[in-house]
């Protein structure tokens, strides 16, 4: 493929390795080309009596906890549950908001031995010794890739699961269910780079039989299209390897199997895609949100040049841009008959609708008690209780220095589980484009990354050596008009003291976490670089650091949906991008994780609020407002459609950004950090 090719295959603009020509991107693909890989690319030979003595449930037990051997994948990480076949148990909602584990309906008939190889766990050798040799010969083999950390992949699970068991059900043994956790480390990862596989969760056929009628339908299977529009944005999904598809294609695309290699058309219903869906957030209790009316020119501390508006008829308030505000009977949402106007503290008659001269804090009073309206400022009327925000979250406290080391563990992982070569371009090697954009990552990484909550002491220092190593392969690269590449064997090594850093610290970080996901984790390091960018903006700036985590993000991140939500809402300009380009990222980044909480939450038909920080953590980030937060707009039709929608989402209430960003600052930045600048 071409540069331009490449490009798009990655959803990357080929704006992504800044400065990289064509040919110099061709001639890096050569060089990357030439790393060697370790794996020597032979099918095993089986013989027949091989093939028999074969112990499928044997191998997939194996792969399997070798696939939970991943260090995301220990207890108590949620991950755990989601690292191999069989799940762990059916992850619809129930209605407390809690996970239902081990509640499959009706399996409890079926042998352990029988719902463990329903899904049979598999990686390279397992693949090569038991499906691409003779032993797999007439058996249609459906492969799931997947990650054990993406949300979406977690929602596939039991419905992939639940399908394979229908079949065995059906005794329908001409197909097979197979699954690869692409995050291990070797052999795993090794067969999603075999099928050139980038992002998850994905499913392919494969099959190399006699049976020319399943051939014919395999090949008309490859022509389907993946779905034109994905969402309401119109945005198109990315290009697909040949027979590669959404994994929430499944069912489409065995409607299309020929009878007996699948089960019954009425059995597998009409739907277009499966509909898996999250396990809920635990919901808790928020105390009721105490929203006091300032006096005067107060008001224009809450309202960050908003305007407030009164309510189309009767008594209200309306609080303006400027901070001023009129108290007063309203018709059709403008003032009438008489009120009182308040500004800098001095309080102005209104007669019918019109402004009038000064007058008494006792007039005042007498004028609002009148049309039944709250004093400002007084402790016994001027204060409303709203209910809390945020009750998805879990109430926990957690200091600043603790999400950093969060963020600290995210880093790492992308660094290590990420960072693959393009399949597409070379499997083996990193291309120069590839580099520029890793260079420019690890470069803010070094910059925004504090040391303060950091594995140990020495994680700083191996951050900053990594960058420069890479910086030098770039600059080897340019030099050389792109006849320099990095094989992966090499990034392992440059990789190696950073990863002992966080081994060496280990016993000595806290025990305590306000994260049980590496999607958390990632939202730390994202949150925690954006903010050390507000602390310290003089080294670069914010348009280079969004135009960095936006290229490593597009090039690198796996879960496929959550990189296609990312990239439509930062290209489309969603949730004040260009704003952040001139401002700083932080609150461009704050207001996409609401935005991708709240959906989520919906999607899942969960009764929680996952609007962030909670109001008992942050009571002064949060307003009543008529008007809804624009930044729930994508989730808002999913809300309008749940009968058991709770009431902190029918009733608006909207951040005070300046708020915000003080608490993001308090959150995500230690003091001892500051003392590094």
């Amino acid at each position: 493929p071409t540069p331009a090719m490449r490009c798009l295959v990655l959803l990357v603009v080929c704006a992504a390795g800044a400065g990289v020509t064509d040919a110099q991107e061709e001639r890096s693909v050569a060089a990357a080309l030439r790393c060697e890989s370790a794996d020597d690319n032979t099918t095993a030979s089986m013989t027949a009596a091989e093939c028999a003595e074969l112990d499928w449930l044997k191998m997939s037990r194996e792969t399997g906890e070798e696939f939970c051997s991943h260090p995301k994948a220990q207890p108590p990480a949620a991950e755990q549950y989601f690292c191999k076949y069989p799940p762990v148990g059916d992850l619809t909602p129930l209605e407390d908001g809690q996970m239902a584990l081990d509640k499959f309906q009706g399996m409890e008939k079926y042998s352990e031995e029988m719902k463990d190889i329903a899904v049979a766990n598999v990686d390279l050798r397992s693949f090569r010794k038991g499906v691409e040799s003779d032993c797999g010969r007439n058996t249609l083999w459906v492969i799931e890739f997947y990650v054990h950390w993406c949300p979406y992949c977690k929602r596939f699970m039991a419905e992939y699961w639940r399908l394979a068991m229908a079949h065995a059900e059906k005794n329908i043994t001409k197909t097979r269910f197979l699954a690869v956790n692409c995050a291990s480390a070797v052999m795993g990862n090794a067969l999603c780079q075999k099928f050139k596989i980038v992002g998850q969760p994905l499913v392919k056929f494969y099959y190399h039989g006699d049976d020319i009628k399943l051939k014919s339908a395999l090949k008309d299977i490859e022509l389907i299209p993946p779905p034109e529009v994905l969402d309401e944005h119109g945005r198109k999904p990315p290009p697909m390897p040949k027979g590669v598809f959404p994994a929430e294609m499944i069912l489409q695309l065995f409607r299309n199997l020929p009878e007996d290699y699948r089960l019954d058309l009425a059995v597998l219903g009409d739907a277009s895609y499966a509909q898996g869906k999250l396990p809920c957030p635990l919901k808790r209790e928020v105390p009721p949100l105490m929203v006091q009316l300032p006096s005067g020119g107060d008001f224009a501390r809450y309202l960050e040049g908003q305007h407030r508006s009164g309510p189309t008829d009767g008594p209200g308030i309306n609080v303006y841009a400027d901070g001023e505000a009129d108290y007063s009977m309203f018709t059709g949402g403008a003032p009438s008959g008489d009120g009182i106007r308040i500004a800098d503290g001095e309080f102005y008659m209104l007669s019918d609708g019109e402004l009038q001269d000064e007058t008494s804090e006792d007039e005042a009073r007498r004028i609002l008690k009148d049309l039944g309206l709250p004093f400002p400022g007084d402790a016994g009327g001027s204060s409303t209780k709203y209910d809390g925000v945020g009750n998805g979250w879990p109430g926990a406290k957690v200091s600043a220095t603790e999400r950093v080391s969060e963020a600290w563990e995210a880093a790492l992982m992308t660094l290590s589980d990420w960072v693959k070569p393009d399949p597409e371009a070379a499997p083996m090697g990193y291309t120069l484009s590839q580099l520029v954009d890793l260079k420019a990552w690890l470069e803010h990484l070094d910059l925004y990354l504090p040391g303060a909550g950091a594995p140990s002491k020495q994680s700083k220092n191996a951050l900053k050596t990594l960058f420069q190593r890479v910086a030098d392969k770039v600059t080897a690269g340019l030099g050389s008009d792109g006849d320099e590449a990095l094989c992966e064997v090499e990034w392992q090594e440059l990789l190696k003291p950073l990863l002992a850093t966080a081994d060496e610290g280990l016993d000595k970080r806290s025990k305590r976490s306000a994260c049980k996901t590496d999607t958390c984790r990632v939202w730390a390091l994202l949150h925690v670089i954006s903010v050390g960018y507000a602390e310290n903006p003089k080294p670069t700036t914010a348009a280079s650091l969004l135009e960095a985590s936006r290229n490593f993000l597009a090039r690198y991140f796996s879960c496929r949906i959550c990189r296609d939500h990312f990239l439509n809402a930062y290209d489309e300009n969603f949730f004040g991008r260009d704003a952040a380009a001139a401002d700083g990222p932080a609150l461009f980044w704050w207001r996409l994780h609401n935005a991708a909480s709240a959906r989520i939450a919906a999607e899942g038909g969960c009764g929680v609020d996952r609007r962030w920080p909670p109001s008992d953590e942050c009571p002064e980030c949060w307003l009543p407002e008529e008007q809804p937060w624009d930044v729930l707009a994508e989730s808002s039709s999913m809300l309008e459609r749940n009968s058991s929608l709770p009431r902190q989402f029918k009733h608006s209430m909207v951040p005070v950004e300046s708020e915000i960003l003080s608490f993001l600052r308090r959150s995500y930045w230690p003091k001892r950090a500051r003392d590094e600048l």
